[in-house]
């Protein structure tokens, strides 16, 4: 994983013609493009960004995306989905949530 994120990130420095769906990370057929991580980036409160600036700062928050990636899968592998209790705290997260974002 660490190779992927080292040979990508000069790919989204380099400002080719398809940037945007260049891949910075894979995992298990799920890649990272520069737009998803542009667009995460984004969303993220600057309070929560690495404190490492520059290529390193990006470095770690793609890190922390691939991570996400890896642990969700992780997840899926154990059967967590099918624990009640996740199942429980799910579905009251949603119905938290779905009244908020609408």
């Amino acid at each position: 994983m660490l190779l992927a994120i080292g040979l990508c990130t000069p790919v989204a420095l380099t400002g080719c013609s398809k940037r945007e769906n260049a891949k910075l990370a894979e995992f298990k057929g799920h890649a990272i493009t520069v737009q998803e991580f542009e667009k995460a980036y984004a969303k993220v409160d600057a309070a929560y960004l690495p404190k490492a600036t520059g290529e390193e700062g990006l470095k770690e928050f793609l890190n922390t995306m691939l991570n996400k990636e890896v642990m969700a899968a992780k997840a899926d592998e154990l059967g967590y989905d099918k624990d009640p209790s996740v199942a429980q705290g799910l579905d009251a997260f949603r119905t938290m949530a779905l009244p908020i974002a609408y």
